[in-house]
Formats: structure tokens, sequence, C-alpha cells
């Protein structure tokens, strides 16, 4: 990892930083919590190696990572994405035919994964499966889909626990395809 201090002047390369396992390179999403605490990546590599989350505690002053955390999964239907509640508690991580939630404030971090949404099947030109997905300025945590549909879906209360989150699949009409 690089570390990069942003001055007046413009980004300033610090150093670098090796911590926890080797990143591998695949498709996925990278995101910093709200409150700055914590930088997670996703990664998906192929069908054999699967999906995985790294999940580090961050220092703003210093830019450090530290008390990295590794979860492993199956490949369960597709490349995905991560984010994360405004309260910067809930972790989000989209994969193909479903949605987890993590509590990033627990000791055990993997023990605390629920799914909050399975994909219901619905097709509106093609399969609208969770991909990619985005905490937005008016609180809400929108996923995209993977290819040409015109929708999204919407996660309307990601401070809260397990369903109480209340995640709406198809629910933003696009006035395009995505």
């Amino acid at each position: 990892f690089y570390r990069i201090l942003i001055t007046p002047n413009g980004p300033q390369v610090i150093d670098e930083q090796e911590i926890g396992e080797p990143v591998l390179q695949g498709a996925g999403q990278a995101v910093f919590s709200p409150d700055g605490s914590k930088y997670v990546i996703f990664n998906t590599i192929s069908a054999d190696v699967g999906l995985y989350l790294d999940i580090y505690d961050f220092d703003r002053c210093t830019g450090l990572l530290s008390n990295p955390v590794k979860m492993h999964f199956s490949h369960d239907g597709g490349s995905g994405g991560v984010a994360i509640s405004p309260n910067s508690r809930y972790l989000y991580h989209s994969s193909g035919w479903y949605i987890y939630q993590f509590d990033l404030w627990a000791e055990n971090i993997e023990s605390t994964r629920d799914t909050v949404a399975v994909y219901d099947l619905n097709i509106d030109w093609f399969p609208t499966t969770f991909f990619s997905a985005q905490l937005a300025p008016d609180g809400k945590i929108y996923v995209i889909c993977p290819n040409s549909v015109p929708v999204m879906h919407r996660i309307k209360y990601p401070n809260k626990a397990g369903d109480a989150c209340t995640v709406e699949q198809h629910s933003i009409r696009l006035p395009t395809l995505n």
C-alpha cells in the first residue's frame, strides 16, 4: 500500500506499507468508512480462488493500516462490491446473488455475517443481480447490477441491523440502461 499525503501543493508519496496477506488483483471495490477508521477491499479473483474481503483499521493522521482481517468466500454468482453505513458500523458486501451485512464494531467481524438480501430472480432485459455498491449523500446505499438493465437496488436504512436495513430490490428505475 502506498501512503500518500495530500497537501496544498498536491499529492506526495510518503512511503509504502506491507501488511497482512498479499492483495491479489481481481475485479472488486475498495472503500473507507465514513468516519475514516476502516479501509475495506473486496476482490473476486476466479471461480477457483473465490472471493475475499480484507478489512483494516485505518489511522487518518498517519495513513497507516493495522489489524488486518481476511475473509474468504466461495464464488456465489459473480463479482460484487462493498459499502459502509453512514454510522460506520455496518459493512455491506454485494456478491452476485446475495447482499451480506457485517458488524464492524464486533470482536469477530466474520461471525456477524447476515444475509440481508437474496436475488429474487427478477429479469429486466437481463438478470438484476447485485454488483457494486455506494453510500450516497442521502444516507442510503445504492447497488447497481452488473449488466445492461434499467434498475438499481437500494438499502434504505443501512444504519440498522439485519433485515431492518430494508433492501429494496430493483426499486430505482433508471432513465436508460446501466
